[in-house]
């Protein structure tokens, strides 16, 4: 079966390992990761009382082949940022 690239995956970072929050789940838009990603964390805090979002760092991975990531947003302590796409020269 062919992969569809590009695609995104959100991820927590903990020490510098990133552990995807979804095991093989991939979304076809950086939106519908995000929104995923929310989603996860705002379920948690329903249960637990605590949201872990605002004390934790995630990111979004963007793969746009084969062993080819990068990271396209971070999330720190509810803080977005967004990292920007570096340009490639021809």
């Amino acid at each position: 079966m062919a992969q569809n690239y590009p695609y995104y995956i959100p991820a927590q970072v903990d020490g510098g390992i990133f552990r995807k929050l979804f095991n093989n789940k991939k979304f076809k838009t950086h939106n519908d990761a995000v929104e995923a990603m929310t989603n996860r964390y705002t379920n948690l805090a329903e249960i637990t009382g605590h949201n872990s979002f605002l004390t934790t760092q995630n990111a979004i991975l963007e793969y746009t082949n084969e062993y080819q990531g990068r990271i396209i947003s971070l999330y720190t302590d509810g803080d977005y940022t967004f990292v920007k796409a570096p340009q490639v020269l021809m």
